[in-house]
């Protein structure tokens, strides 16, 4: 990723220009070509240097989260999947599931942190602006769909899928901070999502990641009840889990 914030290509800076390296036995350095389509030769190694490139760690917007490497973003609902999207596989380290803290009122609940906003931590929840809005008396839900409040809430606090087994020690004050306490992460689907954001406006959706930043069928996320939207799910591969 260039410092500008733009996108490295996969097909230019990566692969030596034909007949490269030559080495005559003192090209210990490379230089990269710009008229060879910005492939690399090697050089000699002078005593300033002319020819660079900077490598920062990428920058990845909501819905997306970085690669402990530094070097790439995955969907957020990629995590803790089962399947290794980051050419490290650090995003299926660390899939902890917690028990949320009391202040928030979700009451027996167990979240998988960051979530889709890049948010790491309970406190830079509590300090942000769309905690507002899963609070249930809050008058600016009014004017929207009626599960935007619960839609809000699981996408601040994704729902934890975890064995009875492991749920019984995440919930355990003891074990509250034992890395065995693990699971699956379940964002809302994306077809929740759409019908949500259907009654939103820009300054609601604008909060958020895109929809179509959030999992289809067939890949396991969450749909809420009633049992119409549970069938409804089902066909679409979004499953309400209640494992919890």
């Amino acid at each position: 990723m260039w410092a500008d914030g733009t996108r490295l290509l996969s097909s230019i800076f990566t692969n030596w220009a034909p007949g490269e390296p030559s080495d005559t036995g003192e090209e210990n350095c490379v230089r990269i070509l710009g008229h060879q389509d910005y492939k690399w030769a090697d050089f000699f190694c002078l005593n300033h240097v002319k020819y660079f490139i900077c490598q920062i760690g990428a920058s990845c917007s909501p819905g997306y989260i970085r690669c402990e490497d530094g070097h790439g973003c995955v969907l957020s609902w990629q995590r803790c999947d089962g399947r290794a999207d980051c050419s490290d596989r650090s995003d299926e380290e660390d899939c902890v599931c917690k028990s949320i803290p009391d202040d928030f009122q979700l009451g027996n609940r167990l979240t998988m942190l960051p979530n889709q906003l890049g948010q790491e931590t309970f406190e830079e929840i509590m300090n942000s602006t769309v905690v507002e809005l899963i609070n249930s008396s809050n008058s600016i839900l009014e004017n929207y769909h009626q599960e935007l409040g619960e839609f809000v809430t699981t996408v601040i606090f994704p729902q934890c899928d975890v064995s009875e087994l492991d749920a019984a020690r995440c919930y355990n004050p003891i074990d509250s901070g034992n890395r065995f306490c693990t699971g699956s992460q379940l964002v809302p689907c994306r077809s929740w999502c759409e019908e949500v954001f259907n009654m939103a406006d820009d300054r609601i959706k604008n909060l958020f990641p895109p929809c179509d930043l959030f999992p289809p069928s067939p890949h396991g996320c969450w749909n809420p009840g009633p049992a119409k939207k549970r069938d409804e799910g089902k066909k679409e591969g979004c499953f309400p889990l209640n494992s919890i």
